[in-house]
């Protein structure tokens, strides 16, 4: 599944290039496409709490 993805973002981003649109504005929009489908987490989570600051 995560092959598909990225061949599927790496197909699109090709595509909306050759019709003109802007790769600046869709490769991140791909690249979350191509992370979600590969079952990473978008927002991931901090596993500890920060060390709190000593002064």
């Amino acid at each position: 599944m995560e092959v598909i993805g990225i061949l599927l973002s790496l197909f699109l981003l090709m595509f909306f290039a050759y019709r003109g649109f802007s790769v600046i504005l869709f490769a991140p929009v791909f690249a979350l496409l191509a992370a979600s489908m590969s079952g990473l987490s978008l927002m991931p989570r901090p596993r500890q709490r920060p060390c709190p600051i000593h002064y």
